[in-house]
């Protein structure tokens, strides 16, 4: 009887297999693709590339007699920086509907919109040029105050540059899909998708699949599932 039902269990369970009953789910999958990206950006950020900048500032003073207005000197500075800025999306703006899943292995996800998240000058290879006209006595402190006030504008104008190169450039949708493409795999073949293939849509209409190779598909309709 024991052995009855130990065989009958067998059966039961080889059917449920074969009908399907072990695939996992799309509900599963996207469960598993935001554990992880939660687990890989602990504040709500996930860093996904890496850009590299340089800008230059220019600061002019000019000081004068204030009663005859007559110009005693000029100080031009002009500030050379490199920067290094970092980008990626914010978790808040990833949501599971993002998230597609076909049963022959496909996993869809939509990039959500990047941004830069930090902007760090490189101080130890900044150049300055300063070039100042008329009294030294007089023109000191405005050479320092315009150094000071070129080196405020450095960040920002990184800042500026990094914003315009994600909003114009198609590379760092390509870096993120790729990143992303790394941190999923494992963790979606430990759950039970075996192979997967991705396919990331970069923007309407443009999508790059990665699995086993890469493919870059360009139409003038968005992505549909197979």
């Amino acid at each position: 009887m024991g052995l009855a039902v130990i065989l009958l269990g067998l059966v039961l369970a080889l059917g449920w297999l074969l009908l399907g009953g072990g695939r996992l789910t799309e509900r599963e999958v996207q469960a598993t693709v935001m554990t992880t990206l939660q687990r890989e950006a602990p504040q709500e950020f996930l860093i996904t590339g890496e850009l590299t900048s340089s800008t230059t500032a220019t600061g002019r003073s000019q000081w004068r007699v204030r009663v005859l207005n007559i110009p005693l000197g000029q100080t031009r500075v002009q500030v050379r920086i490199p920067g290094r800025m970092t980008y990626g999306f914010e978790l808040a703006d990833f949501r599971p509907t993002d998230i597609r899943f076909d049963p022959a292995g496909i996993v869809e996800v939509q990039l959500p919109r990047l941004q830069v998240q930090s902007v760090e000058p490189i101080l130890e290879e900044a150049s300055v040029d300063i070039q100042t006209t008329g009294a030294d006595r007089i023109g000191t402190e405005a050479v320092r105050s315009t150094v000071q006030r070129s080196f405020r504008e450095v960040r920002p104008a990184l800042r500026r540059q990094a914003e315009r190169h994600l909003e114009d450039a198609e590379q760092p949708r390509l870096n993120t899909a790729r990143a992303l493409q790394r941190m999923l795999s494992t963790p979606l073949e430990a759950a039970g998708v075996r192979d997967a293939r991705f396919r990331f849509i970069l923007a309407p209409g443009d999508t790059l699949e990665l699995g086993d190779g890469s493919r870059r598909v360009i139409s003038n309709s968005p992505s549909e599932m197979p």
